[in-house]
C-alpha cells in the first residue's frame, strides 16, 4: 500500500503554514497552532458593543453587485440583517452566512504545480441568511450595457432619486 504525502510537503515556503511566523508556535506533536495572542486581539470586538454619543441614527444606503465581497459582503450581511440599510443594486458576490476564513496556507499541487490557497480559519456570522445565497437588495437595479459603455451609473442615479424624494 502506497503510504500518502503529508500536505506540508507542498507548503511553498516548506513550513507547516504559510502565516507570520508570529502567529503560531510548533506543539509536540509537530502540528502548528496559533498562538493565543492572535486570537486574543480580536477579543474586545466579541463583547457587547454600544454607539458612541454621536453615532448616526439614520438609515444608510447602500450600493452593491456581484463584486462586493469579502469583508464588505461581512458589512452588508450586519446591516442587512439588522435592517440597519436599504440595498440598491444587484445581489452581493459574498454569502450572507459570511464564511470568511482571515488566514490562510498556501499550496502547489504536486502533479499540475497549480497553486492553492486553503483556509485555516472559518468565521461564522451571527445573522439569518438563505445558505448560498448574497444580500439581496431592496430595489433591485441592473445596468445594461449600454448605460455601462455611455458612464451612466444606474444604481447611483436611482439611490439619489430614492433619497431626494
Amino acid at each position: 500500500m502506497c503510504r500518502p504525502t503529508p500536505v506540508s510537503t507542498y507548503l511553498e515556503n516548506g513550513k507547516k503554514l504559510y502565516v507570520a511566523d508570529s502567529t503560531v508556535y510548533k506543539t509536540a506533536s509537530g502540528s502548528y497552532r496559533p498562538k493565543p495572542a492572535y486570537y486574543l486581539q480580536w477579543t474586545p470586538l466579541l463583547l457587547e458593543q454600544f454607539p458612541k454619543a454621536t453615532h448616526f441614527n439614520g438609515q444608510l444606503t447602500v450600493l452593491a453587485n456581484g463584486a462586493t465581497g469579502s469583508m464588505a459582503g461581512v458589512v452588508c450581511s450586519f446591516l442587512k440583517s439588522n435592517q440597519r440599510a436599504v440595498f440598491i443594486g444587484e445581489e452581493t458576490g459574498g454569502a450572507m452566512e459570511g464564511p470568511t476564513a482571515r488566514s490562510f496556507t498556501k499550496l502547489t499541487l504536486p502533479n499540475t504545480h497549480i497553486r492553492i490557497e486553503v483556509p485555516l480559519t472559518k468565521t461564522v456570522h451571527a445573522v439569518r441568511y438563505t445558505k448560498g445565497r448574497g444580500v439581496i437588495p431592496d430595489y433591485w437595479i441592473e445596468p445594461i450595457i449600454e448605460e455601462l459603455i455611455d458612464g451612466v451609473d444606474t444604481e447611483l442615479n436611482f439611490a439619489l432619486k430614492l433619497l431626494n424624494h
